[in-house]
């Protein structure tokens, strides 16, 4: 397929036959055909040059450039294949388009964005972004994911929230009416985490059905033009970017020499929490353990009962932060020239895997 696809126009041309044809089965047969799997679009956030990345990801084993910053990409992962596209006409966030299957598709985006000190990562998109883009459109469906996961041991959860484990999936059109009944209870509230949405979004005649996961992987599962499955992405890019603009803008601390002293630029990023933390260093230690999904690693210093002090990297591209942790809050520091991206990860999978109720506050938002 990759011979007969030479251009942009071309690539959206074959999507949205693939976007037609999916529907159509789904409406008649309620299956797809092993050919027929769905448009999936991923988003990358870069700290790189596109050049780089190709240059050193191994799983990419073939490479066409078929128009300006578009690639076709051939990428082999744990023995299989796949075609993808490499969009990086913006710079920040790269969309990368498939019509492989989901495992693996899902697999290759992991891997691609979680190698430690490769400059990739992936959008952390809150609680509340998400919810924002549930009013774009019609609401069907919604994933609610347990509490811990892979953040934290599920005995740990278990003991310091209280709750267990807990998995949700919504679909239909009672989704919004079903979510609003969960929200209205406060106890339930506190682990409504929201991990993946499904809307329906209209424009004249035409229309999507997009699954949009917090980590920023769109499936258009149903429609009728690709052109709204790209703008669906396009407005979750720009609501994301103005995120992060903002964390850059405000809270990366820099120091000025002055006549007296030193100045300190921007302010730390606060974090506060209903579900209480009762060992303080235990909860650092998961936080802090290289692993995924925070990234983080670092020493801990205890400073007096109940107020530890975390200084370590992001793994994601080395970047120094620091962590002030108290029993309700947690305090982010991160410094002059850091990516934004890095706060809104700790944020994020705190909400998923710890508190679905943690807010941080950030500067004009």
């Amino acid at each position: 397929m990759s011979a007969e696809i030479n251009s942009r126009r071309g690539m959206l041309e074959f999507f949205q036959a693939r976007l037609v044809g999916t529907q159509k089965n789904l409406a008649e047969e309620q299956k797809l055909d092993d050919d027929q799997k769905m448009v999936k679009t991923y988003i990358i956030e870069s700290n790189i040059e596109v050049s780089e990345f190709l240059e050193q990801t191994d799983e990419v084993k073939d490479v066409r450039q078929i128009g300006d910053e578009l690639h076709v990409l051939e990428i082999k992962y744990r023995g299989e294949e796949g075609q993808y596209y490499l969009d990086s006409s913006d710079n920040r966030f790269w969309s990368l388009y498939t019509l492989s299957g989901s495992q693996f598709a899902r697999r290759t985006f992991e891997k691609l964005t979680t190698t430690d000190g490769n400059g990739l990562d992936h959008p952390w998109i809150p609680n509340d972004t998400q919810r924002e883009v549930i009013g774009w459109g019609q609401f069907k469906g919604a994933g609610l994911k347990k509490l811990g996961d892979d953040a934290f041991p599920p005995e740990y959860v278990n003991e310091q929230v209280g709750i267990g484990d807990f998995r949700l999936n919504l679909n239909g059109d009672d989704t919004q009416q079903i979510y609003s009944m969960f929200k209205q209870n406060t106890d339930i509230e506190k682990i409504l985490s929201l991990s993946r949405i499904k809307i329906r979004r209209e424009k004249g005649d035409e229309y999507i059905t997009e699954r949009i996961t917090s980590d920023g992987a769109f499936t258009a599962r149903g429609g009728s033009d690709i052109e709204l499955h790209l703008d669906t992405v396009e407005k979750v890019k720009d609501r994301y970017r103005e995120l992060i603009n903002l964390i850059e803008e405000n809270h990366l601390l820099s120091y000025d020499e002055v006549d007296h002293g030193t100045r300190v630029n921007g302010s730390h990023l606060r974090i506060d929490l209903e579900n209480q933390i009762d060992d303080i260093e235990e909860f650092i230690s998961h936080v802090v353990s290289g692993g995924k999904p925070f990234r983080l690693m670092g020493t801990t210093t205890k400073l007096k009962d109940e107020y530890y002090k975390m200084k370590g990297v992001d793994l994601h591209n080395g970047d120094k932060i620091t962590l002030e942790v108290g029993p309700t809050w947690i305090r982010v520091y991160l410094y002059e020239g850091a990516c934004g991206n890095t706060a809104l990860r700790l944020f994020t999978n705190l909400q998923q895997h710890y508190d679905p109720a943690a807010t941080m506050d950030i500067e004009n938002v």
